[in-house]
């Protein structure tokens, strides 16, 4: 089953690509885009091309280094079937840079440098990145993986530097949206410290037409049903949709 998702989302992911750059001629607001759940939800009336876990330092070694992970020799020790498709986005051809050339704005989240943990193949050099509950090891696979961790602090601003000059070199004139997930409802300091971390290191950067998002935090609860600290209420992701209604011609 779990290699059978891997040859239904190639085809998927192809013809994904196709429809959105047509509805893109078409006029329609396509963003390429890498969110979890707080972005995909503001974003729900936009079509994103979406790679909710590529965290972009390992993203930025894949392209230097032109080795992407291989499904089939992660899958078997993911433990929720959900978690697979954020895998697989991982292993196919990240963004159409085609579509990176015709957008206006490219949006981001914090969460996969706020979370997502980097697991490297020891034979073969090349990483993917999951939390770490994502992970069965219950199994052989620290046998085959070494955990890297989370991005180191002091790495997080030149990790959004490089980036976003590799994807300005595609699109000089491309606008970048950053949504900052609250943390303030995570009881580890650790996660509260590195959402401040982001959050000033995009605006350390200085950089033109980046919109650095960020809601205060008396304004952010929990989904009623769900109390997992991210997981946030129609109310904070009404403030989040609140701030992208006042960049100009985001929503046109």
């Amino acid at each position: 089953m779990r290699s059978h998702l891997l040859k239904n989302y190639h085809l998927f992911w192809w013809v994904h690509i196709v429809y959105l750059q047509l509805i893109s001629i078409l006029g329609k607001n396509v963003f390429p885009a890498r969110v979890a759940c707080l972005g995909k939800d503001v974003f729900q009336n936009s079509a994103l091309l979406n790679k909710q876990k590529l965290r972009l330092d390992v993203y930025l070694r894949q392209l230097k280094s032109g080795r992407a992970p291989i499904y089939n020799k992660i899958s078997p020790y993911i433990l929720r079937h959900d978690i697979l498709p954020l895998i697989v986005q991982q292993c196919v051809e990240p963004w159409s840079i085609k579509l990176i050339k015709r957008s206006r704005f490219f949006v981001i989240d914090s969460y996969s440098e706020l979370t997502d943990q980097e697991f490297r193949h020891r034979q073969d050099g090349w990483s993917f990145c999951a939390n770490y509950s994502d992970i069965n090891y219950d199994t052989d696979f620290n046998t085959h993986y070494e955990c890297l961790g989370l991005l180191p602090n002091d790495r997080i601003q030149g990790n959004y530097a490089e980036f976003f000059k590799w994807l300005r070199s595609i699109n000089p004139k491309i606008s970048i949206v950053f949504i900052n997930f609250p943390t303030n409802l995570d009881s580890r300091e650790k996660f509260r410290e590195r959402g401040e971390i982001i959050y000033h290191a995009i605006e350390s950067l200085k950089l033109e037409n980046i919109y650095n998002l960020k809601v205060n935090e008396s304004l952010v609860t929990s989904d009623a049903s769900d109390k997992f600290p991210y997981h946030f209420s129609s109310f904070t992701k009404n403030e989040f949709i609140a701030l992208l209604d006042q960049i100009p011609d985001l929503m046109n």
